[in-house]
């Protein structure tokens, strides 16, 4: 499968965006990673991606605020937010405030492709796929 447009993944760890854009490589879908939201802004307002898949970013709250971001400028692009606090009550707060999914870290890859595949296609997601 190959995405219409990149996904942008958004996480400060490293190793989590190699991880997740080799896999996403593998099943041939385009990616580009940046390490904040900041950096995501940027390349939203120059280019067009399918999906957004951002880290929380903890107390600071950079996912939300991506989140809102995305969904001011570009509302039609879905956002998966990621978190290693996987409170039912962020995990509420964001789906209200529009986020497509949510997953808690840690996740199967696995997990991560019944999420991102169905939002690269622009359908919903699948009962019981987010976490």
């Amino acid at each position: 499968m190959i995405a219409p447009a990149p996904v942008l993944l958004v996480d400060g760890n490293p190793h989590m965006t190699a991880m997740l854009q080799r896999f996403l490589t593998q099943h041939r879908v385009d990616t580009q990673t940046v390490s904040n939201a900041a950096e995501a802004q940027a390349l939203l307002a120059q280019h067009a991606f399918g999906v957004v898949v951002t880290d929380h970013f903890g107390p600071s709250d950079e996912g939300l605020a991506l989140l809102r971001y995305v969904r001011q400028t570009v509302p039609t692009t879905p956002v998966i937010l990621m978190t290693a606090f996987g409170a039912p009550d962020l995990h509420q707060h964001a789906l209200t405030e529009g986020a497509y999914a949510c997953l808690a870290k840690p996740f199967k890859l696995q997990d991560f492709w019944a999420v991102v595949r169905p939002a690269l296609r622009g359908c919903p997601i699948p009962e019981g796929s987010a976490t």
